[in-house]
């Protein structure tokens, strides 16, 4: 059986671990709270754990965060504060975790730090999904490449934000590309990337902005 550690709204981080089902799921956002019993992301999960701030500088710290039966943890995140909210798609749980963020400026990346996962995770190991999209000001059916890092595994996806009356969320995708010039010349478009085979109770996931613009459009929502 597996773990796993989720880290939504446009970005997600999904945690899961190999000896059993236990997922931590993390959504950043200002106000759009999912209920303890509501079930969103790409491995279907309750208790959400949500990192609410309305502040665009400095750090938010939550601790003891719960997984998916509602059990406290040992395990903490720390985010940078960069908090907004896109256009609202409250048509599903998945749509909901989508709609509210904390992004990365247009030239620098955002780190996320997550500590004291127990043995539990580490001695099994366990996987990190990562959901990552654009904000409002990328504009209608645009594309951009966004990308995530953990050590020294970096990856690159290709997001096209939805254009008006379409539904964002209703599934999702992920293709990934070990380069951002990869992802640039793909015709493919996904929300997530996934990490394996991790073992460390501590880690720094790197939020990576798309490198070609310098446009506010460039950030990285997570």
């Amino acid at each position: 059986m597996k773990k796993t550690l989720l880290l939504p709204t446009l970005c997600l981080l999904c945690l899961s671990g190999i000896a059993q089902s236990s997922i931590i799921s993390v959504n950043f956002n200002r106000s759009n709270q999912l209920f303890t019993t509501e079930v969103a992301g790409v491995e279907p999960a309750a208790n959400w754990n949500h990192v609410l701030s309305n502040s665009q500088t400095g750090t938010t710290v939550l601790n003891n965060l719960v997984d998916n039966s509602g059990s406290a943890t040992s395990t903490s995140i720390t985010t940078f504060n960069a908090f907004w909210y896109d256009k609202e798609n409250l048509s599903s749980t998945d749509g909901r975790m989508f709609s509210h963020y904390t992004n990365t400026s247009a030239d620098t990346a955002g780190t996320i730090n997550i500590s004291g996962l127990s043995s539990n995770f580490t001695n099994n190991g366990y996987k990190v999904i990562v959901y990552l999209g654009g904000t409002d000001s990328m504009g209608e059916n645009t594309a951009a490449e966004f990308g995530a890092s953990i050590n020294s595994d970096t990856q690159w996806i290709r997001y096209l934000r939805p254009g008006s009356g379409q539904v964002a969320y209703d599934s999702f995708s992920s293709t990934t590309f070990s380069s951002e010039q990869d992802a640039e010349t793909s015709g493919t478009n996904s929300q997530y990337i996934t990490f394996e085979g991790l073992t460390s109770s501590d880690f720094d996931l790197n939020i990576l902005p798309d490198p070609d613009s310098s446009s506010s459009w460039a950030r990285a929502g997570v």
